[in-house]
């Protein structure tokens, strides 16, 4: 029963068990995303090392190109897939509304923004920190009251920023740390700050620049997705069907997978 109940699309070598009545919504959504894409926008400046190094070793993977000139003298690159950085020479907290500015000047729509910046801090501890921005305080950018819409993905960030900081040998050395929200810019789109912190000792620290533009990478261009198989009905066979199979796959097909593994849950129940 359980075998006529489920179809398997194949990516790779890899399956997804997915019923049969929603393949047609997921082959209809991933159509429908085609039409209308969304896209990541990164944003750093040249008047911050903290910023415009990580940007430069994001830009150094292959597959980028010159994009379109925002208003401002804006900088951008794409690299032919979802992914935008845009470059600028002012401070970046101060810089409103670039999620709005890049749909009105090429057509696309924005689905969240990553600012890339320096961390200050009292205690000048070396520090690698993520934090959802808001703007109380005038000088800093935003308005009173205002917080934009803080990224879904900030604790994922976070954990994998402290697995490829491990890696390169940056703990204990860094505070890896989520921040509360502060500052500016405005933004309507989910948005959060990638830092590296807490001095100008450590903010152009090329080592510190690696470990953000390979996390930038790893989630921006791909996701690691571990997928869980088992049976849907028979509990008692629950123990015998189980593999965890992990592989890459691109952020537009993450979206689609979401909401199908949601309508799986639900019809395991049925």
């Amino acid at each position: 029963m359980a075998n006529k109940f489920l179809s398997f699309l194949s990516i790779g070598k890899t399956a997804y068990a997915i019923q049969p009545l929603l393949l047609q919504n997921f082959k209809q959504s991933t159509k429908n995303q085609r039409k209308a894409e969304m896209v990541t926008i990164v944003v750093a400046t040249t008047a911050d090392p903290a910023s415009i190094n990580p940007a430069k070793a994001l830009l150094s993977m292959p597959d980028w190109h010159p994009g379109p000139t925002l208003d401002g003298g804006i900088r951008s690159f794409t690299n032919g897939g979802t992914v935008r950085l845009l470059e600028l020479d002012s401070s970046i907290i101060k810089e409103d509304d670039l999620d709005l500015r890049w749909e009105f000047a090429t057509g696309e729509t924005v689905d969240e923004l990553i600012f890339l910046s320096k961390h200050v801090a009292v205690s000048s501890r070396p520090s690698l920190t993520i934090h959802p921005i808001d703007g109380d305080v005038l000088p800093q950018g935003g308005r009173p009251g205002w917080a934009a819409p803080p990224c879904p993905r900030i604790g994922p960030w976070l954990i994998l920023l402290k697995k490829i900081a491990e890696s390169h040998n940056l703990l204990p050395e860094f505070e890896i740390t989520l921040e509360a929200t502060h500052h500016g810019p405005i933004t309507t789109k989910p948005a959060m700050f990638v830092e590296i912190g807490s001095t100008d000792e450590y903010w152009g620290r090329q080592d510190a620049a690696q470990v953000i533009a390979l996390v930038e990478y790893k989630f921006i261009f791909h996701t690691i997705l571990a997928l869980l198989f088992m049976s849907l009905f028979f509990a008692n066979s629950l123990t015998k069907f189980i593999g965890i199979y992990t592989m890459y796959i691109k952020k537009e097909i993450i979206c689609n997978s979401l909401s199908l593994s949601l309508s799986l849950s639900m019809c395991s129940c049925v």
